[in-house]
């Protein structure tokens, strides 16, 4: 069952990359990120729990598609609920000089520098958390995801007990 689960997430994660690969397939509209991060924290909360708190101003809107906005900030959740070590989530939704920007942090043990520069690469897991499930898709659908409709992702912290992404 353990391997089955795995294999049915890898599968499921490459298959959000190759839909991201064809440009054919997207439907930009205008996106409340907002709503659409409440929509996405309530979905890992029913797969993974977690304490996760959502903080959002008004006018955080975006041209992007849909179902990719949901797709990265899902990923983005679920990696701190699951490498944070059961500590608080914290989800913040911003608007800024007209640029919206997502924050996820947790409080858990922190990314070692070594990883830093592999973190967003498909299929990359870092050596310290051998035991925690994934298949190292997670940053690289968020980095792919975000870049298509104009914006970038970032590991802003890493130290433990601070380690956020925006």
């Amino acid at each position: 069952r353990i391997e089955t689960r795995r294999m049915r997430l890898l599968v499921e994660g490459l298959m959000s990359l190759a839909r991201m690969e064809q440009t054919e397939n997207r439907s930009p509209t205008r996106v409340n990120v907002g709503a659409a991060a409440e929509i996405a924290i309530e979905q890992v909360r029913a797969t993974r729990g977690g304490d996760v708190t959502l903080r959002r101003s008004s006018g955080a809107v975006v041209l992007a598609d849909p179902a990719e906005v949901h797709e990265a900030v899902v990923n983005l959740v679920e990696n701190a609920v699951k490498y944070g070590a059961g500590t608080p989530v914290s989800v913040d939704v911003t608007r800024d000089n007209g640029i919206v920007v997502v924050r996820v942090g947790d409080h858990g043990p922190g990314i070692p520098e070594s990883d830093h520069a592999r973190i967003f690469e498909r299929f990359f897991r870092g050596e310290h958390r051998p035991t925690i499930d994934g298949s190292g898709l997670g940053l690289a659908i968020v980095a792919r995801a975000i870049g298509r409709c104009g914006g970038s992702v970032q590991l802003e912290r890493a130290d433990p007990g601070d380690t956020s992404f925006s």
